[in-house]
């Protein structure tokens, strides 16, 4: 006869070997869960330095762009606001197309040595950023075109520096141009400036003028108007509908990223040959190519918000508050519609006549697209 004693131990032992197993399990599905967790953790991480690293590449632009705007010879800024173009454009775009080689090395900088417009921001409350940010922007163009223009910065060697910045608007209102030439061994291209905001109204090839369909360009002969536009007021229209009834407002569009990336990739992809294989420029190119000159305006009249707030204490007390700044101008990775359409030709068709020109001196044309897309060599050592 079997011991009670003995089937009672079974029992033990069985429930607790079941419950080993159970909590066995339990411990590897936990070991699992965390090894995903730590999986997506480091994806994000790695999502992140991605984002950083685009931002980053973006601020850097914008610095220079600051110090040469405040440059006190007018030639310094345009002598060298091509290859900084470049570079911004390389940093942002590097994993994102195909590029030629670089074409130049220029001048380096000491990123410390760059200063900022003298703007900043001290708000907690993060439900007051949006209006807040708005006057910051506002603040900024008054500033980038104040009349003060004698100011001082003190440089990371501690020495004291003057310099100008851009000139001030005169009371007619009339516009300045500086005219930037782009050379290379066999191809030149001229830019057409506003002095007064750095704006890009116009282009030139082979001594002919196209201009932007609402910019001011003064006296330029012979000239082409390109029906793309680029007034931001007209943008207003497009901006999302605030639910309280209020009208449409420009600053709530988002720059983007990928209209940048798609001009870039339209522009590197496979050019068609005519019978004397001479590359083919069809409308999706040329106005790739118009976007990517309007992106760079873009760059240089919309200042990042985060180069003024990283240093402030409560940024620097809860650093998720970055991400919060990015929502509100940094969001490169959305595609906005509204801004530019690229292969919209039934609402924005390019007149023939300049996609015949573009095709005509495509290789002229295109050498301001390798300025802007290409690796310049050594300029951030």
């Amino acid at each position: 006869m079997q011991n009670p004693y003995v089937g009672e131990a079974m029992k033990i032992i069985s429930r607790v070997s079941w419950k080993s197993e159970v909590l066995q399990r339990r411990r590897e599905g936990d070991e699992v869960t965390e090894r995903l967790r730590e999986a997506e953790k480091e994806r994000q991480r790695e999502t992140d330095k991605h984002s950083r690293a685009s931002i980053d590449s973006l601020f850097q632009f914008l610095n220079f762009v600051v110090e040469l705007q405040k440059s006190q010879s007018s030639d310094f800024l345009f002598s060298y606001i091509s290859p900084f173009f470049a570079n911004f454009f390389w940093n942002l775009l590097s994993n994102s197309c195909a590029c030629p080689n670089p074409l130049g090395i220029y001048q380096v900088f000491k990123m410390e040595d760059l200063p900022l417009l003298d703007l900043s921001i001290v708000e907690n409350d993060p439900y007051q950023w949006k209006p807040v940010y708005s006057t910051w922007i506002h603040q900024a163009r008054v500033q980038f075109n104040s009349p003060i223009h004698q100011r001082e910065f003190v440089g990371s060697n501690g020495v004291a520096k003057t310099f100008l910045v851009l000139p001030p608007i005169p009371d007619n209102k009339i516009p300045t141009f500086k005219n930037v030439t782009v050379v290379t061994n066999n191809s030149v291209i001229t830019i057409r400036i506003n002095s007064h905001n750095l704006r890009i109204c116009a282009f030139q090839v082979e001594g002919h003028w196209y201009v932007f369909e609402d910019a001011p360009v003064g006296e330029v002969s012979p000239y082409t108007t390109i029906d793309v536009a680029g007034n931001y007021l007209a943008l207003n229209p497009k901006a999302p509908l605030s639910p309280f009834g209020d009208p449409r407002r420009m600053c709530e569009i988002h720059l983007c990223r990928m209209s940048i990336i798609t001009a870039v990739n339209v522009i590197a992809s496979t050019w068609q040959i005519d019978e004397h294989g001479i590359a083919i420029i069809d409308e999706a190119k040329a106005k790739a190519s118009i976007i990517l000159l309007q992106m760079i305006s873009e760059s240089i009249r919309f200042r990042s918000v985060c180069e003024i707030l990283s240093g402030l204490a409560f940024v620097m007390s809860n650093p998720t508050r970055h991400k919060e700044i990015w929502k509100y101008q940094n969001m490169w990775e959305s595609i906005s519609a509204e801004i530019h359409v690229i292969f919209d030709t039934e609402e924005q068709p390019l007149n023939q006549e300049v996609v015949d020109t573009l095709g005509k001196y495509h290789e002229k044309f295109c050498v301001i697209t390798r300025y802007l897309v290409c690796s310049i060599s050594r300029l951030f050592i």
